[in-house]
This record gives C-alpha cells, structure tokens and sequence, in this order.
C-alpha cells in the first residue's frame, strides 16, 4: 500500500466518550501523519454527531451530579446552591465550549473541516431502498451514508491520488462509491482502524525513530508493572460500583479485592518532537479479577458476592 495524500477521520476514530480529551492513539496518529505530510480532514457531518454525542454524555452526567448534589444538600439541611455551579451545568456553557474545543483541536493538529456533500436526497433514498452499505434494513446507517458521501465529495474534488478512511465501522469499510453516484474511486479510498492507521503510518517513519518509540513503550510497561500495587488501588478507589449491581433491586456496597491483576504493553505517544522531561499522558491496559460486595435498596448486606472480570482495554468495564 503506498502513501495517502489524505486521510479522513470516522466519529469512532475521535473517541468521542473522552472528548475533548485527545490521547492515546490518535495522538500518535495526527503527529505521524504531520510528520508524513499527510493532509487530515473531517467531515462536517462528524463534527455535527460529535456535537450530539457529547450533548448526550453532558447531560447524563449533569443529571448524575443534579442527583447527588441534592442528596448531600438533604444531608447538610441545605437548599440547592444557586450561581457557579449551575452556570457550569448549564447547556450554555457547553454551547459556547464545544466549538472553541473543535477550533483547537483542528488548528493544532492542521484539520480541514470538510462540508457536508450535496448529493440528492433521490440517491441517498434509492441507497437506502436497497439497503447499500453502509445503509441497512429500516434505513439505519443514514448518518453513516452522510458520511461516506462527505469524504467521497470532498475526495472527488482534489486531485489526490490516495485516500484513508479511519474507521471500526464495517459498514463503511464495505461501503461502495458507485452506489452513490461516485465512479472511478474504489481504488483510490481505503478503510482501516485506528490502530492499522497507526502501525501503517509508522511503517513509513525511519527504522530509528520506530526503534526509539518502543524503547519508549518498554521503559514505560517496565515502570508500570513496577507500581502495579498503586494501580489496583487507584483502580479500587476509583470504580463507580454502580454500573456493577447484579440487578435493579441491588446495588453494590463495596470492593471486596481486585486480584489477579496484570498489566499489558503501555501505549505511549510518538517521541516525535518531544523533548526530556516533558510530560505525556500514556494508556495502559490492565486486567483483572475484580469482587464486588453488595446490598439491596433497603441497606440489608447480603453475603453473596459477585465476580466480574475487567475487561484488558478498560479498567472500568466489565464482562460478568
């Protein structure tokens, strides 16, 4: 495969839970493809669903921290506090937020922003009456064929030769230009996740700087092993128990014991242009057996436990 002269960017490519907190992998990624000269861009339809993404997520949590807050006013014999906070809870705040986060993020890392396509509402609706991926039964996939016909658009425009798609989504990845009026560019546009993004980007980076990089990752899986103590119990004091109750009549009382535990290969950021001492943010995957003591709603301790098993990429999911 020879190098893309550009490369667009899914919603699922953004991680859109830990928006706007930018790390990881994809930090990897943005840095490789400057260093490569890659040109990254984003369809405006993404930029629109992580919009909405993080609406849902920022009143979730606001209804979370409303809920508790008013517990503890109850608990204090006070009224619900006025000023500061609300004006922080407030779906303003977030309005007035959310494009200066996208303003950063696109101008540091140079992302062109690109519109939303003009293609007919007759071809998207044939597309979706023969269910041509990524559209399916029932027309779900709407939003997805949005932003298929975004990149194919915008792709269509230039006169690039090579084009990649971040994506986990399959039903993109088997996405057909012809089925939307686009001829003559199934060759010239791929798909791959993340994490193939990135082992193909450094693939293209000198032998030394990817020699250097996982004598980076080894130092820091070495150091994270070495305080594997610390991190049971920072991840014991930090669950949220309740996405653990065994059912809705329950909920979870306490962490019993986190054993078994054991770290991964530490992800790291590229060592491109970082410089001693600087400090970066790293991933680790952890695993563990994790036991969960819990009560029902009327306080009543139970001395049945429950076994949950977090799962290598999160330690804060679990699989039961």
């Amino acid at each position: 495969m020879t190098k893309p002269n550009i490369i667009y960017l899914d919603l699922n490519a953004l991680n859109p839970k830990q928006w706007p907190e930018i790390r990881g992998r994809l930090t990897s990624f943005l840095a490789l493809s400057d260093q490569l000269g890659i040109a990254v861009s984003m369809p405006r339809a993404v930029v629109n669903e992580l919009e909405a993404h993080v609406r849902r997520n920022f009143r979730s949590n606001r209804k979370k921290v409303c809920v508790a807050m008013a517990r503890l006013n109850e608990l204090c014999g006070k009224s619900n506090p006025q000023g500061e906070i609300e004006t922080l809870l407030s779906e303003e705040y977030l309005e007035s937020h959310f494009g200066q986060w996208i303003a950063e993020f696109t101008s540091t890392w140079n992302i062109q922003v690109c519109g939303l396509p003009s293609v007919s509402t007759e071809t998207l609706f044939r597309a979706a009456n023969e269910q041509a991926l990524p559209v399916e039964s029932e027309g779900k996939g709407f939003k997805d064929a949005v932003i298929f016909c975004s990149v194919l658009e915008d792709l269509a425009g230039t006169s690039y030769e090579r084009a990649i798609l971040i994506t986990d989504d399959a039903k993109l990845a088997n996405a057909r230009p012809d089925h939307f009026g686009f001829e003559g560019l199934d060759a010239a546009l791929d798909t791959m996740s993340l994490e193939d993004g990135v082992s193909f980007l450094r693939s293209e980076i000198d032998r030394s700087e990817n020699e250097a990089w996982e004598r980076d990752q080894e130092v820091a899986t070495e150091a994270a092993r070495r305080d594997l103590s610390k991190l049971v119990e920072y991840v014991e004091r930090n669950l949220d128990l309740n996405q653990y109750k065994p059912s809705a009549l329950f909920y979870a009382e306490e962490v019993s014991c986190l054993t078994e535990a054991e770290v991964g290969t530490v992800e790291t950021p590229t060592p491109i242009g970082r410089e001693a001492g600087d400090v970066v943010r790293v991933e680790i995957p952890f695993k563990g057996q994790l036991t969960i003591r819990h009560g029902d709603r009327n306080f009543h301790s139970h001395t049945t436990e429950r076994t949950t098993h977090p799962e290598p990429e999160s330690p804060t999911r679990t699989a039961v």
